[in-house]
């Protein structure tokens, strides 16, 4: 929970569907590695020994201190085709060069996590293949995933006016 009022005060995105997206990734990428644990019974503590989450931790307070030192609104609240050369955000859609930056954010954060989350999956089922579990037994640990992903979807399908009105805002 602290990573994420960390980042929802860091991109002021409290009240938004966006929050609640963050929440999505956040919950997700912990359910997911509680999931491989419970079916390899290791929980690893990296994705090819170059990300994982000792790096995640020193990455967060490195961008900690950076946000102690600057204007976050002047930061996160400007589109995407501010920072970019005018040839790149002449090229990119109109609806992605005029994203604001904390936006941005959520979706590299969701990235990153995705790839987490794809990379624990592939570990699972490499597991299964090299112990040579039963068909049977791997669609049912892929479907446990299904009902943790349903329910964190789910708030995304609420109206904007009810998460403005009734989301706890952290920014």
């Amino acid at each position: 929970l602290a990573h994420l009022s960390a980042a929802g005060g860091y991109t002021m995105s409290g009240g938004t569907r966006w929050f609640v997206g963050l929440q999505l990734i956040l919950q997700g990428s912990f359910w997911v590695a509680q999931w491989e644990e419970y079916y390899t019974r290791i929980l690893p503590h990296s994705t090819s020994d170059f990300f994982g989450v000792t790096e995640g931790v020193y990455g967060l307070g490195l961008l900690n201190i950076m946000m102690a030192l600057v204007d976050r609104e002047s930061i996160f609240l400007r589109q995407m085709g501010e920072f970019l050369p005018r040839w790149v955000a002449d090229i990119l859609p109109p609806s992605l060069s005029q994203l604001d930056l904390r936006y941005v954010y959520v979706l590299g954060w969701a990235c990153t996590a995705t790839f987490l989350v794809i990379s624990s999956v592939h570990r699972v089922m490499r597991h299964f293949v090299s112990t040579k579990v039963r068909w049977s037994v791997r669609l049912s640990a892929l479907s446990k995933l299904l009902v943790p992903l349903m329910t964190g979807m789910a708030p995304l399908l609420l109206p904007g006016e009810f998460l403005r009105s009734n989301a706890r805002s952290v920014s």
